[in-house]
């Protein structure tokens, strides 16, 4: 399963990558650190999961979950945020995301969702 985590904290990304590495799923890992850096690499492939964070530094998640539904690619998409609040968890819901994650408290969550999805495929 090929899963791209679009974040622009290196930090997050390390830790993500941690995180999945413990798991026992079979990840490929790709990694983005910006608006224009995440549309690239959904030009270039397109992923089995997609890991947003809602704020990058040159513009939001919601512009890349908008270019996912223009494009009608259907990639299960995990947002990982620290703005949690319920105006953007309903957004991101009516753009087609699966799970709204608050990072502070939720993060260990993604390996196990990763872990369903892969079985379903």
């Amino acid at each position: 399963m090929t899963v791209l985590l679009a974040d622009d904290s290196e930090l997050l990304r390390v830790n993500v990558k941690k995180l999945l590495t413990m798991q026992d799923g079979n990840w490929k890992i790709r990694e983005s650190h910006s608006l224009f850096t995440t549309l690239q690499e959904l030009e270039m492939e397109v992923p089995d999961a997609l890991i947003l964070d809602l704020q990058l530094g040159d513009g939001t998640g919601f512009q890349i979950l908008e270019f996912i539904q223009a494009r009608e690619l259907h990639i299960p998409t995990i947002v990982l945020t620290n703005y949690p609040t319920d105006h953007y968890r309903a957004r991101c819901r009516s753009l087609g995301v699966a799970h709204f994650l608050d990072k502070s408290y939720e993060f260990d969550q993604i390996p196990d969702i990763l872990q369903n999805w892969d079985k379903k495929n």
